[in-house]
């Protein structure tokens, strides 16, 4: 039995200088954050409506508006605001904790596997083969859905947009157009 207590005393003051050796210090972890109100989320505005699931509504425009190959048509401009589950803008600390939008799809489901910032039309109606489609756009520049585009942080929690159609061919046949992407608000 004393060779066991012996036996277990070397084996713990070794133990012991181990531990000694493994606190050295190479660093600090430091762990930072922010407490901010209600969760935000977007709200239509200017040409785009509904809170959390929003809606543009495209006008009305002819087939033969679009007279060539990737001709566009009927660009709409529409805001998207950072508001709180009142749809009140959110407080400046919680704008500021949003790193911004993160529009995200299928591709050959939600856009086009060639085209990739052609959203697809999905609406029932649409003619099998495919030639009328939506861009979104981010200033003037079509938005690339294959990239998991992020729209940076938001001008004074607004986010201008604009939608509008495009075809891939002259005199596409006429349908009602439907569309969507998913979206995520990402924060610091």
């Amino acid at each position: 039995m004393k060779k066991m207590n012996f036996k277990f005393l070397v084996a713990a003051l070794g133990v012991m200088g181990i531990a000694n050796v493994a606190l050295a210090t190479d660093g600090i972890i430091s762990v930072n954050g922010k407490v901010v109100t209600a969760t935000c989320t977007l709200t239509g505005s200017d040409g785009a409506t509904g809170t959390e699931d929003v809606t543009v509504q495209l006008d009305t425009v002819r087939n033969d508006v679009f007279s060539a190959v990737n001709t566009t048509a009927g660009e709409k401009e529409f805001e998207l605001k950072i508001t709180n589950a009142n749809g009140q803008a959110c407080d400046d600390l919680t704008i500021g904790a949003i790193k911004g939008i993160t529009l995200s799809g299928t591709e050959g489901t939600n856009f086009d596997a060639t085209e990739k910032s052609w959203l697809i039309n999905t609406d029932g109606t649409a003619p099998e083969t495919k030639d009328v489609y939506v861009q979104i756009l981010s200033g003037t520049t079509a938005i690339d859905f294959s990239s998991n585009k992020q729209l940076g942080t938001p001008v004074d929690g607004t986010y201008k947009l604009a939608a509008r159609y495009i075809s891939n061919k002259a005199n596409p046949a006429p349908q009602t157009v439907k569309t969507s992407i998913n979206y995520t608000l990402e924060y610091n």
